[in-house]
């Protein structure tokens, strides 16, 4: 994202310092560590620590069911599992996310969430459920619907 917005400040917050360490090489490598803070924690929290409120919120979470973790493909299976299980239903992340991020987004704020094909109507479920607005569904090149844009409304 930092790549794409050039007049964007972005944080970024992973619970796996692994993670946090590629995405800080990464950065530096393409010469963006000015624009990017980089949070250790789980989810939402430090960055609600920090104080921060976003005018727009990315997430790509892990949505993989935990009974179909075993069934990916190989290369999918490098990943670690931390960044790939869902839970049970897929859906655990996205119920956090919908409770947290919604007191860290300014009003009229965006919140953007990459989901797992046939999760749309659940997600979208959440988010009205936080009372966020969905504006938009996403679909991938094969047409399944893969990430939901919603927004905090502006007088929150």
């Amino acid at each position: 994202l930092a790549a794409h917005l050039p007049r964007a400040e972005l944080h970024a917050a992973d619970i796996s310092p692994p993670a946090l360490k590629v995405a800080a090489e990464n950065a530096r490598a393409l010469r963006l560590e000015a624009r990017l803070r980089l949070y250790c924690g789980d989810l939402c929290a430090p960055l609600a620590q920090a104080g921060l409120c976003f005018t727009m919120a990315v997430s790509n979470p892990p949505y993989i069911a935990s009974g179909e973790l075993e069934s990916l493909p190989p290369q999918v299976k490098k990943e670690p599992y931390l960044a790939l299980d869902g839970g049970g239903d897929g859906l655990d992340y996205f119920r956090r996310l919908c409770a947290e991020a919604p007191p860290l987004l300014a009003p009229g704020g965006w919140l953007l969430l990459e989901h797992g094909a046939g999760q749309s109507p659940a997600v979208r479920r959440l988010a009205e459920a936080a009372g966020l607005a969905v504006c938009r569904v996403i679909r991938d090149y094969g047409g399944r619907e893969r990430a939901l844009l919603a927004q905090k409304p502006a007088s929150a």
